[in-house]
């Protein structure tokens, strides 16, 4: 299952990008990210078998374990992608986190 990291806003450059690459590193499955711009751009077309992952301030706190035992489930769903939305600093619209599969 591909772990699909979507921010808004840069993530890999400036002062954290050695973070972020040190992280990225770190996970065993397969991981992408695609950049969005701070305002407007589309979403990248998500594939049949998505989930898609909200981060967002109103969403719930999973331990490490936890988090590690439902993206498994997914993959054994069945799932292709696990799509992991990054808002940027003024959050999402109630739209968005309407269609999200999880508030996190």
């Amino acid at each position: 299952m591909l772990l699909h990291i979507v921010p808004r806003g840069r993530i890999g450059r400036g002062p954290e990008a050695e973070l972020v690459e040190r992280y990225l590193k770190r996970i065993a499955w397969p991981v992408r990210v695609t950049e969005l711009p701070e305002a407007g751009g589309k979403l990248p077309p998500e594939p049949p078998q998505c989930r898609r992952v909200v981060l967002d301030e109103k969403g719930e706190a999973f331990g490490s374990m936890a988090f590690a035992r439902l993206l498994e489930r997914w993959r054994d769903e069945g799932m292709r992608e696990a799509r992991f939305l990054i808002g940027a600093a003024d959050g999402f619209d109630d739209e968005t986190r309407e269609g999200a599969d999880l508030l996190l």
